[in-house]
Parts: C-alpha cells; sequence; structure tokens
C-alpha cells in the first residue's frame, strides 16, 4: 500500500521513532521507548474507535431525520452492490463507486455539522506577525494562541450558505 511504502502514516511514525532509538546509530535524542508507542498506540484505536462509532451513529441518526435523502442514499447501494452479499463485494471494483458517491457525501456532511474535533490551537511565532481580517489590518503578538473553533466555522452561513445557489450554471456559493 502507498502508506507502508512511503511511512507516512501514524503508525509507521511511530515504528519509525521507536527503531531510531534502538538502532544505536542515529544518535537521535528525540525517540520513543518501547511505553511510549504503546501507550500512542492505544490512545489511536481509542480515539479512532470514539470518532469512528459517534459519527457512524449521527450519521444514521441524520439518516433518520431526512428520509428523502437516506431513500437516495438506498438507491445508490442497490446501485453499487446489485443485490449481491458482502461476501460477494469487491473492493477494487467497488470501494471508488462508494468513495465518489453520495455515500462519502453523507459522512461528509456529517462530519462538518458534528465535528469529532472541537478546536484547532495555533500559535503565532516568537515575532509579532501582521494579518488582515476582512480588509483591516491586525497586529497579533508574539507567541499569541490561537483557536479555531470548528463547530462555529463548519456551520457560519457566510461559508456554509442555505438554500439552492443563485446562478443555475454556477452550483458553487460566492464567499
Amino acid at each position: 500500500s502507498p502508506a507502508e511504502k512511503s511511512g507516512t502514516d501514524l503508525v509507521s511514525q511511530l515504528c519509525k521513532g521507536y527503531d531510531e532509538r534502538n538502532d544505536g546509530k542515529s544518535g537521535k535524542t528525540l525517540s520513543l521507548t518501547n511505553s511510549e508507542v504503546l501507550g500512542n498506540l492505544f490512545v489511536f484505536i481509542v480515539a479512532g474507535h470514539e470518532t469512528t462509532a459517534s459519527s457512524l451513529h449521527m450519521s444514521i441518526l441524520f439518516l433518520a431525520m431526512y428520509p428523502e435523502t437516506q431513500k437516495e442514499l438506498q438507491k445508490e447501494l442497490r446501485e453499487i452492490f446489485q443485490g449481491r452479499s458482502p461476501s460477494g463485494w469487491d473492493y477494487k471494483h467497488d470501494l471508488p463507486r462508494l468513495q465518489n458517491g453520495f455515500l462519502v457525501a453523507v459522512w461528509n456532511e456529517e462530519l462538518r455539522l458534528v465535528s469529532p474535533v472541537l478546536t484547532i490551537p495555533k500559535v503565532v511565532s516568537s515575532k509579532p506577525q501582521q494579518i488582515m481580517i476582512d480588509g483591516k489590518q491586525i497586529m497579533l503578538p508574539a507567541n499569541l494562541i490561537i483557536r479555531l473553533c470548528l463547530p462555529s466555522v463548519q456551520v457560519n452561513p457566510k461559508f456554509w450558505p442555505h438554500g439552492p445557489p443563485t446562478d443555475p450554471f454556477n452550483p458553487v456559493y460566492p464567499l
């Protein structure tokens, strides 16, 4: 898989940090102990399980609240799987159709509305930084901690307007 070749997935990075510490060659001081690797793996599993379960739960609730959307999703799934039992599903054939279809659109919308991450922290560097917001220059002091509140941004009508686009030939909303 691409992740195995590139080593950019989280588990590969944890193992790489552990290997660098234990190979006796790298001389790196910031590396992980066996206990730290196992502790991080535990957090990944618990966090991944909890956020996935929560997301699936909320998706099912939203589909129950919007039966027309549920029917549209069921229609697409029937077209993709064509009555085949799960043992007859084909990963290489079916997954790309699922990833580019209505199912992922439903999940993305659920994630937009009920984000598993509440804030994204950012820190201004050790020097003050000037930025422009709504045409106004603002000076941010050095070492300022900013937390972007995802639930607020993800439902802000400035970025997520409601109703159909005003131009039927351009289905993208202008910002």
